[in-house]
């Protein structure tokens, strides 16, 4: 140095750490997480690849076996697209799957965050040649390389997009971790502009046969009169099945189109007479207007679900909603619904999801000796005072073992018969994970006779777009 002692040189932090490890004998991996760094608190996530951000799949979206624990990001049906470390961090580990992720990348990070790359079709050199070498010493196809120490550089990829693994076509599966959680990556400044609120496909309301809807034998003579209309109807137009079926014996006593047309006429009438006479009883239907399916369920309460259910669901399409609702037992409800994002031909899943109870009057505490706890707000213009909560959930983070309970969350009954996954605001019995932050009564409303006021759902994305139900009720 100019002017004066010239100072020694210094060694890379790296090479230190390397010495250090190799001194004590601990693992790189957890001698990384307790490494001070002074970005520690302060990593940005960028995008991992520099092309148009889009996805097509979304964090927490429900899927067949699970909640996603990520982000899709889409690579226009291309492999081979350069990929980055999201943050300034080392890769720990690299590993080889058949299934799964295929071939994927874990990348450490100063502030305590692991981020993982799936699906990629090849890794960089310094990792490439580990992985080979590990390969050709094992006999094995499929590796889990840990202990890395491979330091990511801004401007250098750590890979390339690819579609190994379980993936359905090219594209670039990312995720954060946090000891045992999942985070949201949107939440970490990695969103998606989106203009387009979640579409609402089907609402649920159950409740127990105490309400007197479900066994009732209006209902039951109600339904014959009507699968008698519908067989003459079959018969009329020539589908005839079995001899020995009802549509076969009608078919026999067809007569002249006037005869068939009075025929018909006639069971119009019987049906809808007996209608009438059901929307006489209101305490028979949960609502004025017929669901479009009804399945029985395992109830709630039941230790085994193998046996006979006195829980009802009634499922009404979103342009079927029930005008009103007439609760007089234990009742529930659940939602069907996507997320969009414009120009995209994909859906997503919630950000937020919301069960609510506004009361037409204060009555204090509704569901459980617990103070009802009111659901987290992102946006302005939701009111200061909060309705009661049933169920909700904002999915800015999910345990790692949540993510695999995903079939009791739905409604696996209504799955089987729509492949729709709707999402119940109760709790199965013996169910403990759940997506639900807050949570009354396991999801469970109990009606105060008298007493009536308005369900509100509210389906709501990770950009704010809000679609919202409300249903008028009235508790007998």
């Amino acid at each position: 140095m100019k002017g004066g002692k010239a100072s020694p040189r210094r060694l890379p932090v790296i090479l230190y750490a390397w010495i250090f490890f190799c001194i004590t004998g601990i693992p790189a991996v957890s001698s990384a997480q307790n490494w001070r760094h002074p970005e520690r608190d302060t990593v940005v996530y960028r995008y991992p690849m520099r092309i148009k951000p889009e996805i097509s799949g979304s964090f927490a979206e429900l899927r067949a076996t699970h909640f996603h624990g990520g982000m899709d990001f889409r690579t226009k049906q291309r492999e081979g697209i350069k990929v980055y470390s999201a943050a300034p961090g080392y890769i720990v580990r690299a590993t080889v799957e058949r299934a799964s992720y295929g071939n994927a990348l874990y990348v450490w990070h100063p502030n305590g965050t692991l981020s993982i790359y799936g699906h990629l079709k090849k890794f960089s050199q310094p990792v490439k040649r580990k992985v080979k070498r590990l390969q050709r010493q094992s006999g094995r196809f499929e590796v889990s390389l840990d202990n890395l120490y491979v330091k990511t550089r801004k401007n250098r990829a750590i890979a390339r997009s690819g579609n190994t693994g379980a993936s359905g076509g090219p594209h670039l599966h990312f995720e954060i971790l946090k000891d045992s959680l999942r985070l949201n990556p949107a939440c970490w400044g990695l969103e998606i502009p989106d203009t387009v609120a979640p579409e609402l496909l089907w609402f649920a309301f159950y409740s127990s046969s105490a309400s007197g809807h479900a066994d009732t034998s209006l209902l039951r003579h109600h339904e014959e009169a009507q699968k008698h209309l519908n067989a003459f109807n079959e018969a009329r137009q020539g589908k005839q099945s079995h001899p020995d079926s009802e549509t076969g014996i009608l078919a026999e006593y067809m007569g002249s189109p006037l005869l068939d047309y009075r025929m018909q006429k006639a069971l119009e009438q019987e049906r809808d007479s007996l209608w009438r006479c059901v929307l006489a009883m209101g305490d028979t239907l949960p609502s004025r207007n017929m669901a479009d399916l009804r399945i029985k369920l395992p109830s709630p309460h039941q230790t085994d679900p193998s046996e006979p259910g006195n829980w009802h669901g009634w499922y009404y399409k979103y342009e079927n909603l029930p005008d009103t609702l007439f609760i007089n037992a234990a009742s529930a409800f659940g939602l069907c619904a996507l997320d969009r994002i414009q120009e995209m031909p994909f859906h997503y899943g919630l950000y937020r999801l919301a069960f609510l109870i506004d009361w037409d009057e204060p009555i204090g505490d509704t569901f459980s000796s617990d103070t009802p706890v009111s659901v987290p707000d992102r946006n302005p213009g939701f009111p200061d005072t909060a309705p009661d909560t049933i169920a909700s959930y904002q999915l800015d983070y999910l345990p790692v073992a949540t993510c695999k309970a995903i079939r009791q969350h739905i409604d696996m009954p209504f799955y089987r018969a729509t492949q729709k996954r709707l999402e119940k605001s109760y709790l199965e019995p013996g169910q403990s994970l759940t997506p639900y932050r807050t949570l009354q009564n396991r999801g469970i409303f109990q009606p105060k006779p008298g007493m009536q006021g308005r369900l509100v759902i509210i389906a709501e994305d990770i950009a704010g777009n809000r679609s919202t139900i409300r249903i008028p009720f009235i508790c007998r």
